[in-house]
């Protein structure tokens, strides 16, 4: 998406800088980027909902996910306490981000850097945590 927003009017093609295969052999092409994948997550990361609806309950969480929420949540009694006494809303949002992401690379637990990599890279995984947090 980035490199549409650089393409100029004045463009005669936007397929110019897509590599095209050459020849008839069956290689893979090098310069083709694979990133665009959906990442896939372990089961164990998976955040259980309630049956119906689109809420979480901490009790309902595999035990390495209940693990970082509730050292999330310590990380956010312990912002309030020291560092924002009185946040205001449009701060929490951020505040909550940052306990989760703290909470899940400082853990012990062997599933945490899966975690914490897919806190950092599905923004709806990291939205639906923040939630629960916020709600209790």
């Amino acid at each position: 998406m980035a490199a549409l927003a650089n393409v100029g009017l004045d463009t005669p093609s936007l397929t110019t800088n897509i590599p095209q295969e050459t020849g008839g052999s069956d290689a893979v092409n090098p310069s083709i980027n694979n990133d665009l994948a959906p990442p896939v997550w372990l089961s164990d990361t998976d955040l259980v909902f309630v049956p119906g609806t689109n809420r979480l309950i901490l009790t309902m969480q595999t035990p390495p996910v209940w693990a970082v929420i509730h050292d999330a949540f310590d990380n956010a009694q312990a912002s309030l306490f020291f560092d924002h006494a009185f946040p205001d809303a449009t701060m929490m949002p951020i505040v909550l981000r940052g306990c989760f992401l703290i909470a899940a690379a400082e853990s012990c637990n062997p599933m945490a850097p899966e975690i914490h990599r897919q806190l950092t890279h599905d923004n709806r995984y990291l939205n639906s945590l923040s939630c629960l947090v916020s709600d209790s």
